[in-house]
């Protein structure tokens, strides 16, 4: 069988606009992995080149869809590795929540001025950590700008 047979058995063909989830083995990261012209490459770039010719050079091949294991030539394409960043950005993958949006936060942004403020009096961690219900390492790394840096 040749390499295109046998690599289209390996996919979940479905409508043009669902996902074709790879069935086969992965590379570790979700992402199908498949020995296309004796050499190992992930299965939604062997499945653009069968479908759309070679990747240009420098170029990634990025998924519409998010899903790393389809293989839709609909879901997929081209792009630099910056437009693959800025995509993953514009759909909100590209952090982690951070301040009052992160589920453990247990500071507020009012709660960041105020530790500010009150040491900017000369209070010290020690005596502001009991006031916000954290610990002095906590007040710390707020004043260090380790964290809640984002704060103004």
């Amino acid at each position: 069988m040749d390499a295109e047979k046998r690599f289209w058995t390996k996919v979940s063909q479905k409508s043009n606009d669902e996902c074709w989830n790879w069935n086969a083995g992965t590379d570790g990261t979700e992402r199908g992995a498949f020995s296309f012209h004796g050499k190992p490459e992930r299965a939604y770039r062997v499945a653009w080149i069968l479908t759309n010719g070679e990747i240009p050079d420098g170029m990634s091949v990025c998924h519409k869809c998010d899903n790393p294991r389809c293989c839709n030539p609909n879901h997929l394409f081209i792009g630099t590795q910056a437009d693959n960043a800025r995509d993953m950005w514009n759909k909100g993958r590209g952090a982690s929540p951070r301040g009052e949006q992160s589920g453990r936060a247990k500071l507020t942004e009012e709660n960041v001025l105020e530790i500010r403020r009150l040491s900017a009096q000369g209070l010290s961690s020690r005596k502001i950590a009991p006031r916000m219900g954290v610990s002095k390492t906590q007040i710390n790394e707020v004043l260090r700008g380790n964290i809640w840096k984002h704060v103004r």
